[in-house]
């Protein structure tokens, strides 16, 4: 870890302070200022002090620092036990970080009775749902997790309801969709040293692998799951074009039928003539009064046959005269009759 920001300050300061102190020494009445002096020297001390372990308790969760005091940036924490998030999107992986403190770290809800030192939230996320226990033993640090009632926690896939001690690597699902993958960075250390030639996993630990490792433990097949979802699809549509055929197929003998019926009742009403038996026509004896009453009734009707012509004639003439004025407006040498002529 580099410096303090300040540490060349409080270096020429502390240069400076004993420079007073030589030359304030040889003052008469110094006592009261050697004093002063001595209460800095104790308050920069003190300030060293305190200066120091926040350096150090920062580098041990992964901040690291610059000179002037700002923020270089968050590394992995060399000592402290931590949780990292895995996501879908694998630009979205670890970007949070998680530490498991010392003692009891309790993960729920905003809304919890007591307070949560890691919030999360989502439907099957409990007020309180489990919580950590980071306690040293005569084989190091080991980290147990211990869920709630009812709180859906799984371990490397598998479901727990007690207290489970995790090991580095660890895959951890809370609720339905927080994936965590739990880091021990002194129990790493130890296992490579342990297995110094150990083999580096062909399958990343990411999101898509602890989504399979939970689905393999529950006893679910993904690739067959979807042909059976992808079968049952099928044959529920086979089962639908079934019934819609049977359906139309009963509806066109409906029609049918009733068409039928209704030609029979129109058969009925409206007999085809061709189909009835001609009856010879009876010779009608006219008197002379009957023949002088149809010969006068046939020459009113050769008068009056022509009567509806016209008058269609009189109802078009207007329009022929109207059209012959635009003719002669337009100076247009067209003049619009009616031809009487037999078609």
């Amino acid at each position: 870890m580099s410096p303090s920001p300040s540490l060349s300050v409080l270096s020429s300061r502390a240069g400076s302070i004993a420079s007073l102190h030589d030359r304030i020494m040889f003052t008469p009445g110094s006592e009261e200022a050697i004093e002063r002096l001595k209460t800095w020297e104790e308050k920069l001390r003190r300030t060293e002090a305190i200066r120091m372990e926040r350096e150090a308790l920062l580098a041990e969760m992964g901040v690291a620092m610059r000179e002037d005091g700002g923020t270089v940036g968050v590394f992995s924490p060399k000592k402290t036990p931590h949780l990292v998030n895995l996501n879908e999107d694998p630009l979205m992986s670890e970007c949070l970080l998680y530490y498991i403190k010392d003692g009891v770290t309790r993960v729920g809800r905003v809304g919890a009775s007591s307070r949560q030192d890691i919030v999360l939230s989502g439907h099957f996320i409990k007020d309180e749902h489990c919580t950590f226990t980071s306690s040293t033993g005569p084989t190091g640090e080991a980290v147990v997790l211990e869920p709630c009632e009812d709180a859906e926690t799984y371990v490397n896939g598998k479901r727990v309801t007690e207290a489970t001690v995790l090991r580095s690597g660890n895959r951890i699902i809370l609720g339905k969709s927080h994936v965590f993958r739990f880091n021990h960075p002194e129990q790493a250390r130890a296992e490579r040293e342990r297995t110094p030639c150990a083999e580096t996993p062909v399958e990343p630990v990411d999101w898509a692998f602890a989504q399979r490792e939970l689905l393999d433990k529950q006893g679910i097949d993904m690739k067959q799951e979807m042909e059976q979802r992808l079968h049952e699809l099928e044959e529920q549509y086979r089962k639908e074009r079934e019934e819609a055929n049977q359906l139309l197929e009963q509806q066109r003998l409906d029609y049918e039928s009733k068409l039928e019926a209704l030609q029979k009742q129109v058969d009925r009403c409206y007999p085809d003539p061709a189909e009835e038996e001609e009856e010879p026509e009876e010779e009608v004896q006219w008197t002379e009064k009957e023949t002088e009453l149809a010969v006068w009734g046939f020459r009113k009707w050769r008068s009056y046959q022509f009567t509806s012509l016209r008058d269609l004639l009189w109802g078009n003439a207007i329009f022929l005269k109207e059209a012959n004025a635009i003719s002669v407006e337009l100076k247009k040498k067209v003049r619009k009759c009616i031809d009487r002529s037999p078609p």
